[in-house]
């Protein structure tokens, strides 16, 4: 018999389907069983799809290929109808567990079953059965039509704000986007489904939340940081605009992105919204000086920002030689930064003649610094 490659996929979709719901599958009877059964599909003449199936055990071969197989047939009725009764009698909560876990050869069926056991309570529907709209969301097959047939009374969606949350946490954007127009509450349990997307950093799925009109608050300080550490200025900028308020913590966010070495764009949007000690200014300063943050050192320096100020680096001109950058030298001595400063870590010049002896940049530097009038080094 000649298949076409839809109509092999299709009935392979709806084979492998079948085979998940046999009881052998949980007693572990066909674990080292060669697929026999899928032998003959093997063996079928598909047009244009000679090497669509490889032998393989019948365990393997059906918990590795049900999804994709599912996924090509697309909206097909007899697939969507086969997952839907199997998943509401139960029988796909056995391949659910193993599709979760990539290194199924490894693990015993105890070890499958205790590494699964968290996700018990979004499987069962009652005391049997699995919710078939989870695995679809799971799985992003059949969405629609299985929401066709669960979404039979007023505000279901709603009504059920985990569905919309996992769909976010998972960053299924085009899920998120039916659900949303099917009535889903975007700020439902508490604004479940954008902190679910945060937590995982779904970065794409935060933007298209909140374009949609999901809600902050002026302490939600876990999305914008989550965002900054990802560069994605566009999103600092949209929580900022949202009423997210630097000012919350205490300064932990603005030390994480000089410490982390965030963007220096995203490094300077946050820095315009803070509201910061003078002592912390010439922190700030001096580690932006390491880090070469031409454009945040000009913000300082314009805000008035101590240049002579004791810091870490001794100060933040010789936080500059250290960095490297010509450009930021030349911003803090122009601000009247001391070139002769002197600290337990040395002067500006000093460190310019540690760094000629390993760095091409240490001559530059230190001959720009004699200029502005460093002395007591030779060359």
């Amino acid at each position: 018999m000649l298949y076409t490659l839809t109509e092999a996929r299709r009935h392979l979709a709806v084979t492998c389907l079948t085979y998940l719901s046999f009881d052998d599958f949980e007693s572990g009877k066909l674990r080292s069983k060669t697929a026999a059964g899928i032998k003959s599909l093997w063996e079928l003449k598909i047009h244009g799809a000679e090497e669509l199936v490889t032998p393989a055990t019948l365990l393997d071969f059906t918990t590795q290929s049900w999804v994709p197989l599912c996924h090509d047939a697309g909206n097909d009725s007899e697939v969507c109808t086969t997952f839907y009764r199997l998943a509401q009698s139960g029988k796909l909560k056995f391949a659910f567990k193993f599709h979760h876990h990539s290194r199924l050869e490894r693990l015993s069926q105890t070890q499958v079953y205790t590494g699964c056991r968290k996700w018990d309570k979004y499987l069962k529907r009652g005391k049997v059965g699995v919710d078939p709209l989870f695995l679809a969301l799971y799985f992003r097959i059949f969405v629609g039509p299985i929401l066709d047939e669960t979404d039979k009374t007023p505000r279901y969606l709603a009504s059920r704000p985990e569905i919309l949350t996992m769909a976010a946490s998972l960053g299924h954007s085009e899920v998120v986007i039916l659900l949303l127009s099917r009535g889903a509450d975007i700020n439902g349990d508490d604004g479940a489904a954008l902190k679910g997307a945060v937590k995982q950093e779904r970065q794409d799925m935060i933007l298209l939340l909140l374009k949609r009109g999901a809600s902050v608050d002026a302490g939600y300080l876990e999305a914008l940081e989550v965002t900054a550490k990802a560069g994605r200025k566009d999103l600092v900028l949209l929580l900022l605009d949202r009423g997210v308020d630097v000012n919350t913590d205490e300064g932990s966010l603005m030390n994480k992105a000089f410490y982390m070495g965030w963007d220096e764009d995203i490094v300077l949007v946050l820095l315009k919204r803070y509201k910061y000690s003078r002592q912390r200014g010439i922190k700030y300063l001096d580690e932006a000086a390491a880090l070469g943050y031409v454009t945040v050192v000009k913000h300082l320096v314009k805000k008035k920002v101590d240049v002579n100020g004791s810091t870490q680096h001794g100060s933040s001109l010789c936080a500059a030689v250290l960095g490297r950058n010509p450009e930021v030298i030349e911003t803090l001595i122009n601000a009247a930064a001391d070139v002769n400063f002197s600290s337990s870590f040395g002067s500006p010049l000093s460190l310019a003649m540690v760094a000629q002896s390993r760095w091409d940049e240490g001559k530059g530097i230190a001959e720009t610094l004699k200029r502005a009038g460093a002395v007591g080094e030779s060359g």
